[in-house]
């Protein structure tokens, strides 16, 4: 166990500035991937001070920070929305366990109506619609083109999104609070991190077979998937492209799935992660 950890939660109305809680006892685990379905996190944090809990309530903004200091310091894991927080206590702790997701403020809860007409460029209307949802796209990958009988929604903010990258031919994803577009064959050469033994890699990586899930949720095709753990890295995000160097797996994979799970005054401080080779 390494004693160089550093973790901070800030959580406030989205827009402000929050109040930042460093210091405490904080548990966490945080799940993304590359699909529709919203980032989670789920937060323990101890015995905080009353002015501090009660800012732990459904609709605010919280930010998730932690890595070691003797490296990159506290990066951040996630930011989100709260969507439920409990109290309870445990001998004399008084721990709040929070649940969030990415999204669900600008996605999840919100409807919208757009309608543009006959030979409207697709880049326009998604740039529209994420000004609508008031969310910034991280990642804009769209061929020009138009959309010959125009496009026109009423109804849930995630369902708009579906529809407009579907005619388009694309993919999108909640990333940070941020909106990803991208074309689904296309990886993009972003920064590229190495992984090896002498870098934090846990044990070896493995071969492992995932199903992708259908839009009734059912599960699909299943896919060949590399997965990697390592000690607990914020550099990893969704469509990292990472060069493995171990003595089983050499070379480079494009990140689909994170798992970061750390306990502050515990054992667990680690990253998993899959990719694809191609």
């Amino acid at each position: 166990m390494r004693f160089d950890r550093v973790c901070s939660v800030t959580v406030g109305q989205a827009g402000e500035v929050g109040v930042e809680i460093s210091g405490l006892h904080v548990i966490f685990t945080v799940s993304k991937s590359d699909s529709e379905t919203m980032n989670e996190a789920k937060i323990e944090i101890y015995n905080a001070n009353l002015s501090t809990a009660n800012m732990f309530k459904a609709g605010n903004r919280l930010i998730l920070s932690a890595g070691h200091s003797q490296e990159t310091g506290a990066l951040m894991l996630f930011s989100g929305d709260i969507t439920r927080a409990s109290r309870l206590r445990k001998g004399a702790d008084i721990i709040w366990s929070i649940e969030c997701l990415d999204g669900e403020r600008s996605v999840v809860d919100k409807n919208i109506a757009v309608s543009f007409a006959a030979g409207t460029d697709g880049k326009k209307i998604l740039k529209e619609i994420s000004a609508e949802l008031e969310m910034t796209i991280d990642q804009l990958d769209i061929p020009s083109g138009v959309l010959r009988n125009g496009f026109a929604f009423s109804g849930a903010a995630k369902d708009a999104l579906s529809k407009i990258t579907a005619r388009l031919e694309m993919n999108w994803d909640i990333q940070d609070s941020n909106l990803r577009l991208y074309k689904p064959a296309v990886k993009h050469e972003g920064d590229t991190l190495e992984i090896s033994s002498t870098s934090g890699m846990i044990g070896s990586p493995e071969n492992v077979e995932t199903a992708e899930s259908t839009e009734s949720g059912t599960p699909g095709e299943s896919i060949p998937k590399i997965q990697v753990n390592c000690l607990l890295d914020g550099r990893i995000k969704i469509g990292s492209v990472v060069v493995l160097k171990s003595e089983t797996i050499n070379g480079k994979i494009y990140v689909s799935e994170i798992k970061h799970v750390g306990d502050t005054h515990g054992q667990e401080w680690t990253t998993t992660f899959l990719g694809v080779t191609n």
